[in-house]
């Protein structure tokens, strides 16, 4: 079961307080009313706890109720409702500028009515809560989102590589791999494969010493590649035997 609301009322009019008070004890299981006659009074409790809702009389004999509000809207810990007995629009306007969640011209009619005017103004408050944080939220996302660009971006800036073995330096003084590297810091795949220099200096006994540029280029090493250069190799190997023996039947012909 939830506990009861707790509320602040400030109202220096005795009769109206305990208009009030009444008005609550048919719902003492949903509400527990405090009520103080001024703003010093109202002051000292606030310091102590932070009630769910605080109703204040706009005219009070040391302020006015507004001046609970902060001077920023976006500080504000707890709902605020003003009631007063002047039917006044701009000073209704007023008070809703510097924070207030709502007004109530006082009657004996809303006086009667406060459970239900402090129930609407809890949900009210609620829904206000619930949209400050799913704003803080979307900020929060938005902030990890342009965090994580900004680790794109770096890429584009000054990086430290190494001249000799090309590893990249991070922002931990890490020396990584270059494909590694990238590969962390932005949306890039990498699918190894080997050039034709590097094939000629690693494969020197596949890889083909004779034939055109063209031939050479052609060749993009992978791991088949040897395979393909082995059974060349061979034949070629086998095209040398057979001239050679032609060769030498030309050469035993000759001699008989």
């Amino acid at each position: 079961m939830n506990e009861p609301a707790h509320i602040l009322l400030i109202e220096d009019e005795e009769t109206h307080a305990e208009l009030v008070q009444q008005s609550f004890e048919f719902h003492a299981d949903r509400f527990h009313l405090t009520v103080v006659y001024s703003l010093d009074k109202a002051r000292e409790l606030l310091a102590r706890f932070q009630p769910d809702l605080v109703i204040t009389d706009l005219m009070l004999p040391d302020g006015l109720g507004t001046e609970l509000l902060p001077s920023e809207k976006e500080s504000l810990s707890f709902p605020v409702i003003v009631i007063t007995s002047y039917g006044d629009q701009q000073v209704a306007v007023e008070a809703m500028k510097a924070g207030a969640l709502d007004y109530v011209v006082k009657s004996e009619a809303t006086l009667a009515d406060m459970p239900h005017i402090a129930e609407r103004g809890l949900r009210e408050w609620g829904h206000i809560i619930s949209r400050k944080r799913a704003q803080e939220e979307r900020e929060k996302l938005i902030q990890k989102l342009q965090a994580a660009f900004a680790k794109v971006k770096t890429l584009s800036g000054l990086l430290p590589i190494c001249s000799s073995c090309k590893k990249i330096r991070d922002d931990k003084g890490y020396w990584n791999q270059i494909e590694g590297y990238i590969r962390d810091h932005s949306e890039a795949e990498f699918s190894h494969s080997i050039c034709p220099e590097c094939a000629k200096k690693l494969y020197p006994n596949f890889y083909e010493k004779s034939g055109s540029e063209i031939d050479r280029r052609r060749y993009s090493f992978d791991a088949q590649i040897p395979k393909r250069f082995v059974g060349q190799d061979r034949r070629s190997g086998l095209e040398r035997r057979t001239g050679t023996e032609r060769r030498s039947g030309i050469e035993r012909r000759a001699a008989a």
